[in-house]
C-alpha cells in the first residue's frame, strides 16, 4: 500500500481552515477546540476564552496535495526555518518515534498568519518552529532564528532589560545557561 505523504500533511491543516467541496461549498470546521474558538467560548489551549481573545476566522484552504509536495522539494525536504531535514513520515501512528504533535513533524506555517493556506503564503517547517512562530510576524522570527542558532543578540521583547535583571538564580558553571541569549559574558 502506497502512501500519499503530501495529502497527509495536507490534512493537519483541515481543522484550522475551510475549503471547497466538489459543488463549491465551503466546508465547516472539523475541530471542536475551533469551533469553540469561533463561538468565543474557548481558546486555543483548552481554556475559556477571555475578554481579551481575538475573533478566530479559520483560513480558507486553497494549497493542495501535489502544491505541498512542490514546496518540499523547493525547500529540498528541509524545515524553512531551521534547515534541518524534515521526516515526512513522523506523521504516522506507525512510526517508531511517533507522538501527537511530534516537535519534529512537519508542518506547514503561513507566512501571513491573517491570511489563507495558498502555495505562495505557506513554508514547510517543524511542528516546533510552527508552535513556536504561533502569530509572531514573519520577519521578526527570522531574527529570533538567528538568536536560536547563536548568530545574533535579540533586541526588543523585553530582553535588552532581562541582562541588567538579577533574577535571583545562582549561575551554574559548565551547564547550559541563558546569558549567550542576553548577550553578557560571563
Amino acid at each position: 500500500m502506497s502512501r500519499d505523504h503530501f495529502k497527509k500533511l495536507w490534512s493537519t491543516i483541515l481543522s484550522n481552515g475551510v475549503r471547497q467541496d466538489a459543488e463549491g461549498n465551503w466546508t465547516v470546521i472539523n475541530s471542536s477546540t475551533n469551533k469553540r474558538r469561533m463561538e468565543k467560548t474557548g481558546s486555543s489551549v483548552g481554556g475559556a476564552s477571555g475578554p481579551s481573545s481575538q475573533e478566530w476566522i479559520p483560513a480558507k484552504i486553497y494549497v493542495t496535495p501535489e502544491e505541498l509536495a512542490e514546496i518540499w522539494d523547493k525547500q529540498g525536504g528541509k524545515c524553512y526555518w531551521f534547515n534541518i531535514p524534515l521526516d515526512i513520515t513522523l506523521l504516522y501512528k506507525d512510526h517508531k518515534d511517533w507522538m501527537p504533535k511530534h516537535p519534529l513533524a512537519p508542518s506547514i506555517d503561513k507566512i501571513d498568519v491573517s491570511g489563507d493556506y495558498t502555495k505562495d503564503n505557506i513554508v514547510i517547517c517543524t511542528r516546533f518552529a510552527n508552535f513556536g512562530r504561533n502569530v509572531c510576524d514573519f520577519d521578526r522570527f527570522h531574527e529570533i532564528v538567528k538568536v536560536l542558532k547563536g548568530t545574533e543578540q535579540l533586541v526588543g521583547y523585553g530582553y535588552d532589560e532581562l541582562k541588567d535583571f538579577d533574577m535571583g538564580y545562582k549561575v551554574r558553571r559548565n551547564r547550559t545557561n541563558i546569558t549567550p541569549f542576553l548577550g553578557e559574558k560571563r
